[in-house]
């Protein structure tokens, strides 16, 4: 075999072996910062054969932006007939006990859509089926009915424990969510009160915490207060007999009360002050 024949075997191969590829919004933004740096044929060439896709689509993404139109830019074109081969799919594989055939299903396909530029390619095909889930339906079917073989009842166990799994983390999310929303709407007092009422203690100190809420604590621990403070700092009076201050408080008060009054007493005392 000549080396001519051996490479187009391998073209013909790879071209069989060739699928239809979506890059993920993630590996778009990567390609657009290498590309905003340096957007020459070899980087374009290099991102191509790194990514698996084609310099068009590069050179596109760059001009016209990253942004995937829905259904590739093609519009839905026939949303009923889409429900009726969808429906037509689940009762067929019900019948037959397998799953029906991708020559079956583009022919149904076609005659229900009865529209000439209608191919029902195979990118439409995954599309429709990806989109109506039609896969996991057609395997539960068949599940319940008792008609998939080993490999096929623990593919469709697993791929529904996985769905079970998924749901019951996005419910509990939500239920967080929406406890943390209620949270927050309510009064920083009402908070309050509910920490006080749910406040829990040790059997020992349970009767001395009720104590501790009723009126009757308050009122004792009041009056115990009052008498520490009492017995503390007492008032006394920062002037002494003694003192000078003392005395001449006691002689203005004296003269405030006696005005034009002048005994010998006041005169006595007066010439004491004089003398001090």
């Amino acid at each position: 075999m000549s080396s001519e024949d051996s490479n187009q075997k391998k073209s013909k191969f790879e071209q069989q072996s060739k699928k239809y590829r979506i890059l993920s919004i993630e590996d778009k933004q990567k390609i657009m910062k290498v590309l905003q740096y340096n957007n020459t044929i070899d980087t374009l060439s290099t991102l191509s054969a790194q990514y698996k896709t084609s310099i068009k689509n590069l050179r596109r993404w760059y001009n016209e932006g990253i942004n995937r139109k829905p259904g590739c830019g093609r519009k839905k074109l026939n949303l009923e007939a889409e429900k009726k081969l969808c429906v037509w799919i689940i009762e067929q594989s019900a019948k037959q006990g397998k799953r029906v055939r991708r020559t079956q299903l583009k022919d149904q396909a076609i005659s229900l859509f009865n529209d000439k530029y209608f191919k029902a390619s195979k990118a439409w095909q995954d599309e429709f089926i990806r989109n109506y889930d039609i896969k996991y339906q057609v395997n539960e079917i068949l599940y319940k009915k008792g008609m998939l073989n080993t490999l096929q009842k623990q593919k469709f166990l697993e791929m529904q424990d996985k769905r079970n799994a998924e749901t019951n983390d996005k419910n509990s999310e939500n239920t967080s969510s929406s406890s943390n929303l209620n949270q927050s709407q309510i009064p920083t007092q009402t908070k309050s009160e509910e920490n006080n009422n749910n406040c829990q203690t040790s059997a020992f100190c349970q009767d001395d915490y009720q104590w501790f809420q009723t009126p009757q604590f308050d009122v004792k621990f009041e009056e115990s207060f009052n008498q520490q403070q009492f017995e503390i700092s007492p008032q006394v009076n920062p002037l002494n007999e003694d003192s000078w201050d003392y005395k001449i408080n006691q002689e203005e008060s004296q003269a405030s009360e006696f005005v034009g009054f002048n005994s010998k007493k006041s005169k006595k005392q007066q010439k004491k002050k004089r003398i001090y």
